[in-house]
């Protein structure tokens, strides 16, 4: 399980899940329920990076049905919130946020403070989406309030991500270039290059591109790209790509824009 941890942090598919099976099969001899749920949710976020969601989504009912079936109600919860995040994936919004709002109430009844920032954080992103400006703000202000006062530096991280998100579509660029940008710090200290980086140096090049930056977009853009294709992440290399796309068309080099814009 830590061998395929490690490997599906770093973008070793192949090794991830050959590690996770291995594992399965272990704790399926053993009868070790807790072990097999928790390896198949591994397997779930491993086809989740990969977009295949329909996969993960088989993988972590699994994980779930497991779980519940031996009484193991705190990863149960982590199991019902990563169903809620491969739902909004797939663009099942209201299936997301059911999942979502079960994973807080589990998580809220475990006394799960990290997961309770998480769910809270999902959820105002989700209100974001379907702009619901006011529920979307007070929700991801307690999820980075809880982050920050326990010290969860990577649910902090997102809280900010979110925050950042929320402030770019309301056109408060300022405010959207401070959180992504200490969020950033933050997450070269945890974890360089890893999937929060990636997902902030972008959102930062959206925020240079609406300045007009576009020298600076382009060097975001070209090193989230870079580390989007080392982790296998297609949903942040389409975006990365995107950018890059449309700073090309904004200086007026056509060619390059559509290349760039046909990758994505």
């Amino acid at each position: 399980m830590c061998l395929g941890a490690a490997a599906l942090r770093t973008g070793e598919w192949n090794a991830a899940r050959e590690h996770f099976e291995s594992a399965i099969a272990t704790y399926r001899r053993a009868d070790y329920q807790n072990g097999m749920a928790a390896a198949y949710n591994n397997l779930g976020l491993l086809h989740k990076n990969l977009c295949r969601f329909k996969e993960a989504v088989r993988f972590l009912e699994q994980a779930l049905r497991i779980s519940e079936r031996s009484g193991h109600f705190h990863d149960a919860a982590t199991y019902v919130h990563n169903l809620g995040i491969v739902h909004e994936k797939l663009g099942e919004w209201d299936l997301a946020e059911e999942h979502y709002r079960r994973g807080l109430q589990m998580y809220t009844e475990v006394g799960y403070a990290a997961g309770r920032a998480r769910a809270l954080s999902c959820l105002g992103n989700l209100r974001r989406k379907r702009r619901d400006w006011a529920a979307a703000e007070e929700l991801i202000r307690e999820s980075l309030a809880i982050a920050t006062e326990r010290g969860y530096p990577r649910e902090t991280i997102l809280a900010r991500e979110a925050l950042g998100d929320f402030h770019l579509e309301r056109g408060a660029l300022e405010e959207a270039r401070s959180e992504f940008e200490a969020a950033l710090v933050m997450a070269d200290q945890v974890s360089p290059d890893s999937d929060l980086t990636v997902e902030l140096l972008r959102r930062l090049g959206e925020v240079h591109f609406a300045y007009h930056e576009f020298d600076q977009a382009v060097r975001s853009g070209e090193r989230a790209l870079v580390i989007a294709r080392r982790l296998g992440d297609r949903i942040e290399e389409a975006c990365s790509l995107r950018l890059i796309g449309l700073v090309r068309a904004e200086e007026g080099d056509l060619d390059q824009a559509r290349n760039f814009l046909d990758q994505a």
